[in-house]
């Protein structure tokens, strides 16, 4: 049964329809205080620990099924999440977040931050809904992140607290979450994430424009708050997966060369002495890496952020700098071939980064059983495959039907198919699929493999700008440039690069 709650200040639910304007809600009346009519909910409620019943007409529902009236046949409703607030918001539940319980004390620890976000975000969620999207990043994001989740995690253990104290990276947080649980519901995108990445974006864009003026009007002696530098590096590795898709990749380019500089003007003794800030560079160092094999344009290949070896989670570290190396051959090489090593001296390089990356594994806290570290070597030896067959493919410019060539390509295609099947780390093989597509054009039967790969890391990460990659691949496939990198190039000049990071 259902009947009407009247609001004892005014004229009852009904006049605050008639008024066409909202009166406050209820809670506030009963205060007998003013509303600040905020939406989604009241801030006053909220400093209060209130719940905020939110503008729209409220309903009693006594547990029964209305028998007449235009609510006839309507049963109790199951529990209403939000506010009930008449504009579109994230709609957070105990689903959401693997089933855990999220207890008011760890609500709490959002609630100073959580006022922040409300000042700078229309529509902010409140609290609660924000604790529930730090978690369900927590648990369904942050693994993706890294080579190897584990409890160590450095975006579990140092980014997630940093936001806490920091509005702009916790929206960043809260746009990636957002996005990634409505593609994982095949919902549309919340307006709250919108709003929240065109905020961070500004502010970040902002703060990398005024250091930049400042180091070039002070030269190299300018000071940099390593607090300021950390949180912008972490907002856009945060942001990195919704940023690279389709137009919006220039932008994160353009970011990408704004954290080169930041990077390279922080002090080797200042950085040293921040974890935080050692992980930003590692994890920033690799998706640099990777992202100067496919672009090159705006971005010159001899400023890439090289991983230190004391940097937590850089255990490939040795075959970062290896494929940075050859990449550097490679542009060098269109104008001067002499300085690319032969075939036989970069395969000697390989085997020896192959011993090092293993000694340097072992003392990882990311391996700490043996299932990891076998799911490790196995990691470890595909990229080493891939690596190797895109130094004899770009530097030293072997063609498809080399042998040395035909047997890397032939043994990359059974160790990524047998990874994939057996290996819970697909967040780690965009790359190493790209090159495996490269070396598949005219071959129907591996560009399906190719395809079906991409759909899986899709599905496994739930980060759909790799959808970009498979479509560059398959105009790849489709057309008689046999040159890829050409067409990456030309795919760059239009606003699309490829970014398989």
């Amino acid at each position: 049964m259902v009947s009407q709650a009247p609001d004892r200040q005014s004229g009852g639910v009904n006049d605050q329809e008639t008024d066409g304007k909202r009166k406050g809600c209820a809670t506030c009346l009963r205060r007998r205080i003013r509303c600040d009519q905020t939406l989604p909910s009241c801030r006053k409620c909220e400093r209060k620990g209130l719940t905020c019943p939110g503008y729209e007409r409220r309903l009693r529902w006594a547990g029964a099924i209305a028998v007449r009236g235009r609510f006839r046949g309507i049963a109790e409703p199951r529990q209403l999440h939000g506010t009930g607030a008449s504009h579109e918001h994230i709609v957070i539940g105990p689903s959401h977040v693997r089933g855990k319980e999220i207890s008011s004390e760890q609500v709490a620890k959002w609630s100073d931050v959580a006022v922040d976000i409300a000042r700078l975000v229309p529509g902010a969620l409140t609290t609660a809904e924000i604790c529930g999207m730090v978690h369900y990043y927590h648990d369904r994001i942050a693994g993706n992140m890294v080579w190897i989740d584990s409890p160590s995690n450095p975006y579990k253990r140092l980014v997630i607290p940093r936001a806490r104290s920091q509005p702009i990276l916790l929206l960043a947080i809260l746009t990636i979450a957002s996005e990634h649980d409505a593609m994982s519901r095949k919902a549309s995108s919340s307006m709250f994430s919108k709003n929240a990445h065109d905020i961070v974006i500004s502010h970040i864009t902002r703060e990398l424009e005024r250091t930049v003026n400042m180091m070039s009007s002070s030269g190299a002696a300018v000071s940099l708050e390593l607090h300021t530098v950390e949180w912008i590096l972490a907002s856009i590795l945060v942001l990195s997966n919704y940023e690279c898709i389709g137009s919006q990749s220039m932008l994160w380019c353009s970011h990408r060369l704004g954290a080169r500089t930041l990077i390279h003007a922080v002090s080797i003794s200042r950085s040293e002495t921040s974890e935080l800030y050692q992980f930003l560079r590692a994890q920033f160092s690799t998706i640099d890496i990777l992202a100067s094999t496919t672009t090159r344009l705006h971005m010159n290949s001899q400023d890439v952020v090289l991983q230190e070896s004391n940097d937590p989670e850089a255990i490939l570290s040795e075959y970062m700098k290896l494929i940075h190396e050859i990449n550097t051959y490679t542009w060098k090489g269109e104008t001067n071939t002499s300085q690319i090593p032969p075939a036989s001296v970069l395969r000697t390089k390989f085997e020896t980064v192959r011993g090092l990356t293993m000694m340097n594994a072992a003392a990882s806290p990311a391996l700490a059983d043996d299932s990891t570290r076998l799911h490790f070597i196995l990691l470890a030896d595909v990229f080493h495959t891939a690596a190797l067959l895109f130094a004899y493919r770009t530097a030293c410019r072997l063609k498809p039907e080399d042998p040395a060539v035909q047997v890397l390509s032939k043994e990359l295609m059974e160790k990524l198919d047998h990874f994939i099947a057996n290996v819970p780390l697909i967040q780690t093989l965009p790359w190493p699929v790209l090159i495996a597509g490269i070396e598949s054009h005219g071959l129907e039967e591996r560009q399906v493999l190719v395809s079906k790969w991409y759909q899986a890391i899709i599905e496994g990460t739930g980060f759909n700008n790799y959808k970009e990659v498979e479509l560059f691949l398959v105009e790849y496939w489709a057309g008689n440039e046999k040159n890829w990198r050409k067409m990456a190039e030309l795919w760059e000049r239009q606003g699309r690069p490829v970014l398989a990071v």
